[in-house]
C-alpha cells in the first residue's frame, strides 16, 4: 500500500511540475468557498500568473454560479465551465 501511495504522489508531482513548466497552475477545490469571494482572492493571491491573459477551466462547475465571481475579479479572462455529472440538471 505504501508503494501505491508513493507512486501516486510521484505522478501528481510530475504532472504538476510539467503543467507549471508550461505555464499552468492547478487549484483544487479546498481553495473554494461557495459562500464568499474569499476563495477567488486567495487563488489570485497564490497564483503567479498574468491576470490580463488568464484562462479558467471550472471543472465540476455545478450550475455555473462561480462564473459571476470570476468575472467580477477577472473581466478579461476566458472561462470554460464543465459539469460532468448529468444528475445536476435533473
Amino acid at each position: 500500500m505504501n508503494a501505491k501511495k508513493n507512486l501516486s504522489k510521484f505522478i501528481n508531482k510530475t504532472l504538476k511540475d510539467l503543467l507549471h513548466h508550461r505555464g499552468y497552475q492547478i487549484f483544487r477545490r479546498y481553495y473554494y468557498d461557495l459562500q464568499s469571494d474569499d476563495s477567488i482572492r486567495k487563488i489570485l493571491k497564490n497564483a503567479n500568473v498574468d491576470n490580463s491573459q488568464l484562462t479558467i477551466l471550472d471543472v465540476g462547475a455545478n450550475v455555473g454560479q462561480s462564473i459571476e465571481r470570476f468575472r467580477r475579479y477577472l473581466p478579461n479572462a476566458e472561462i470554460y465551465s464543465f459539469e460532468p455529472n448529468p444528475n445536476t440538471f435533473k
